[in-house]
């Protein structure tokens, strides 16, 4: 997991150690643009697109030879609130149509906390949470390992170590820091850019996966996971309902569903989405028991002290109380 995370940029003397839920695929992106001197945003090439890859890897080091390396480049890495990245797994992986993570990853939670397997498709919040608390680290998903056991910062000397709750600012700051800020990765209209890349991502998912999630769940209620994905991530305003009906959504087409996502993106353009967004953390976990919570926190511990995150949040913490339970935001109606 480790020599794999790392990504060589020779022409800039740079490594890049990529933290699964904390950008990776765009960084891959835009390293692999500088690579091949392409002065274009990375969102040039698509989320899923495989032929986005680096000349040069770590695959063929040992363990020794890759510190050895490390010692003489540049380093830099980004973190991600371990909470948070938490329940972006569960919302991309097990929440929305995800057939490939339902067999592989939900099941088996299921069968391990109910005694029995469903189709993988509804894990609970609570469940997974169980999961990752139960699971040693090197059995888990590795887009949940702690970033510590990833990136190594206690080991490895990093120039930069950005955040996603400082995206823009830390990744312009990171290509001042190796020599490239002139690459023209910010636009005037980036966050349309962002936010556009990252909806043509959850549609193509969805479409490419739909006959498989129809096995397990109506097509409708597919419809209304991505639709939640989207609020959850703050690209929509809460206040925007699905526009179809169950019946539309039986013959609903990518050209359709891709439109009205803009649409409703391009109408909550004034909304305070980080209000929302802190809104929808708080909800997921406030029906985790307290003591999972403790749990859950120590798991990601080190990652909380090392990248300097408050290791009680309240709005995860502070009015809490055990045996308080809320609505669960991811049953849908």
């Amino acid at each position: 997991m480790f020599r794999n995370s790392l990504l060589p940029l020779k022409k800039y003397n740079v490594t890049f150690c990529r933290v699964p839920k904390g950008a990776s695929t765009f960084w891959t992106r835009l390293l692999v643009c500088l690579e091949r001197d392409l002065w274009k945003p990375p969102f040039v090439f698509k989320p899923n697109d495989g032929s986005v890859k680096l000349k040069n890897d770590f695959s063929k080091f040992s363990v020794r030879k890759a510190y050895k390396f490390l010692k003489n480049t540049k380093n830099l890495m980004f973190s991600r609130n371990p909470f948070s990245r938490v329940l972006s797994f569960y919302v991309d992986k097990l929440f929305s149509p995800n057939p490939f993570y339902w067999n592989d990853l939900g099941i088996g939670i299921t069968k391990r906390s109910r005694g029995f397997a469903t189709c993988g498709h509804d894990v609970t919040f609570n469940e997974f949470v169980d999961y990752i608390i139960n699971t040693p680290s090197r059995m888990r998903d590795y887009h949940i390992i702690p970033t510590n056991d990833i990136c190594r910062p206690c080991k490895i000397h990093y120039s930069f170590i950005g955040k996603m709750e400082n995206f823009e600012n830390d990744v312009s700051r990171i290509l001042k820091e190796i020599g490239a800020e002139s690459y023209p990765y910010f636009a005037e209209n980036f966050k349309k850019e962002y936010t556009s890349d990252a909806i043509y991502d959850i549609v193509q998912a969805y479409f490419a996966n739909r006959r498989d999630s129809d096995k397990c769940i109506h097509r409708h209620t597919g419809i209304k996971r991505v639709w939640l994905k989207l609020q959850i991530r703050g690209i929509i305003s809460r206040t925007i309902p699905v526009p179809f009906t169950s019946k539309e959504s039986l013959s609903l087409s990518f050209p359709k569903l891709l439109k009205s996502i803009i649409k409703a993106r391009d109408i909550s353009e004034n909304e305070d989405m980080k209000a929302q967004k802190t809104m929808f953390i708080t909800q997921a976990y406030s029906n985790i028991p307290l003591d999972t919570m403790f749990k859950l926190q120590s798991v990601y511990k080190k990652d909380l002290q090392i990248f300097n995150y408050d290791l009680f949040p309240k709005h995860l913490f502070g009015t809490r109380q055990r045996g308080n339970s809320t609505i669960d935001i991811f049953c849908l109606k």
